[in-house]
């Protein structure tokens, strides 16, 4: 850090530079600003005072006291740089529009019991602000504006994340070596985010994370997300004993990211019984939390819903991908859609469906070749997702090296699709979703008559993810659709009603027993 000046007095007031003045005009506190002459006010050198358009150099780890009109004023110097000059950060942000703030690089913020700091960089220096107490209401604001996440901001942001629930693996537990290997080439290339779950790999994610990653590079140098997952608590009393057993075995004192994690209509329910999103946005207020999320799995409806019974949720994370892109199940585009119009930024999992849109079949792949191209298949995948608008991170779960750096090297430095290469991939898209599968086109003719109240166009997309693309959410889509009084396919009653009115003639009874025979 270069030029950091603690200084309180009141209700504290901070700036920070190698020389500092104070002044006080009638009427108002002290503050501290740049030098100024003809102010009536003293500021302490040793065992002189002297006025304040003279210039003072501070030692650095001296303390200073000053006692004027019962004001106590404190400055304790942390480093000095004598060639810095004034630098006065609370001048400087009541003086500049809020807008330009929120553009500039924020680094991280801190509060931890009375004691808080932040970071802020400044025409490419860095600076950090410390004090005890209350934060003045000055900075309280603009610190709020700073920590806010918003859609423009996302769309600056490197896209490529490092999704830590597949990693590389030698005898049943994490390969540390491979991983330090990939972390270290990821983190070189200017890439910096993590995420994790406290279930993924056995619970052997999160430690692999402490003993790669935070044991070996600054706190502040890193993103880290973690989730609140429902099997691991069941009433708000275990909320903050988990979070903090997430802390220690991550190896961190905060996370920058912490989602409600897989949110659904039932789960959703059960956060809702516990308070979890209250006690999570207590530990955001604590600065144990920089940022509260949602991962989400379920319709649009739904998250339009939670959304707007808790507009503090800053973003999304959702399966979005060019094969479920107009899928009747996943709904990738009306999710998203959702997102921009609360404006939410979104983390994107799931952007090659698990594998699936690596390992084409031929016909797809030779839409892509065709683009004379030598980009691979994964890169088309992950591309498109970061090509949308409001997409803060692409997660890639990367098992290897090799797969690390194909995607670094395609995402360093990022090119949205060209009007060719989307037209290409929703191609290939719409070739996967009529590919070997149920070819229902999800007029949904077929769902009001039925009695049963089967989603059938949902639980045909169910199937064909799980048969077409072996993905291993499709299990899980299938019990969001067969909640809430929609009926399971097993509970078909063959009455027929569907088929005399679906427009593709599909024989939905016995493809129905197949849906069952997959799911059930």
């Amino acid at each position: 850090m270069k030029n950091l000046i603690v200084g309180y007095y009141g209700q504290s007031y901070f700036g920070g530079g190698t020389y500092i003045k104070l002044s006080k005009k009638e009427g108002e506190k002290y503050k501290l600003e740049k030098i100024h002459s003809g102010s009536p006010n003293y500021i302490p050198n040793g065992d002189k005072y002297i006025k304040l358009h003279d210039t003072i150099s501070f030692e650095e780890g001296a303390e200073y006291f000053s006692y004027i009109k019962d004001d106590d004023l404190r400055f304790k110097v942390y480093s000095v740089d004598e060639n810095e000059g004034i630098v006065n950060l609370l001048n400087y942000l009541e003086n500049i529009n809020l807008e330009e703030i929120a553009n500039k690089e924020y680094k991280s913020a801190i509060l931890d019991g009375l004691n808080w700091k932040f970071f802020i960089k400044i025409d490419e220096r860095d600076y950090e602000i410390v004090g005890y107490g209350d934060i003045p209401e000055e900075l309280n604001k603009i610190l709020d504006n700073m920590n806010s996440l918003s859609i423009e901001e996302a769309n600056k942001e490197k896209k490529l994340g490092f999704g830590c629930m597949r990693l590389p693996m030698k005898d049943g537990e994490v390969d540390y070596e491979e991983f330090n290997k990939m972390i270290d080439y990821y983190m070189e290339q200017g890439f910096n985010y993590f995420d994790t779950a406290h279930g993924y790999i056995g619970g052997k994610s999160e430690i692999a994370i402490r003993d790669c990653l935070a044991k070996r590079y600054p706190r502040e140098s890193f993103i880290l997300t973690n989730k609140l997952t429902k099997p691991y608590f069941n009433s708000q009393e275990d909320i903050i004993p988990f979070f903090e057993k997430q802390l220690e075995l991550c190896g961190v004192e905060y996370f920058d990211f912490y989602l409600m994690h897989a949110q659904d209509r039932n789960t959703y329910e059960h956060f809702q019984k516990t308070n979890a999103y209250e006690e999570c946005l207590k530990l955001k207020e604590a600065g144990k939390i920089k940022h509260l999320g949602i991962s989400f799995h379920d319709n649009a409806d739904m998250l339009s819903k939670i959304l707007n019974d808790y507009p503090e949720v800053e973003i999304v994370q959702i399966q979005f991908n060019y094969a479920d892109y107009l899928s009747s199940s996943v709904q990738s585009k009306k999710v998203y859609e959702v997102c921009k119009a609360h404006e939410k930024p979104v983390l994107v999992m799931e952007p090659v469906k698990g594998g699936g849109l690596v390992n084409l079949p031929e016909d797809a792949k030779k839409v892509f070749d065709e683009l004379n191209g030598n980009n691979s298949y994964a890169s088309y995948a992950i591309r498109f997702a970061a090509s949308f608008d409001g997409m803060y991170k692409v997660l890639s779960g990367m098992s290897s090296f090799e797969q690390l750096k194909d995607n670094v090297d395609y995402m360093k430095e990022f090119k949205p699709l060209s009007e060719e290469e989307m037209e290409a991939t929703l191609k290939v898209g719409e070739m996967l979703r009529n590919m070997g599968g149920i070819p229902c086109t999800a007029c949904r003719y077929c769902v009001d008559g039925c009695p049963m109240k089967i989603s059938i166009p949902d639980l045909f997309s169910c199937y064909n993810a799980k048969e077409q693309f072996k993905d291993w959410n499709a299990g899980y889509y299938y019990n969001v659709h067969t909640n809430d009084g929609h009926g399971r396919a097993s509970e078909c009653i063959k009455c027929g009603a569907c088929e005399r009115v679906c427009p593709q003639h599909l024989e939905i009874r016995n493809l129905l027993e197949k849906v069952a025979e997959a799911f059930e």
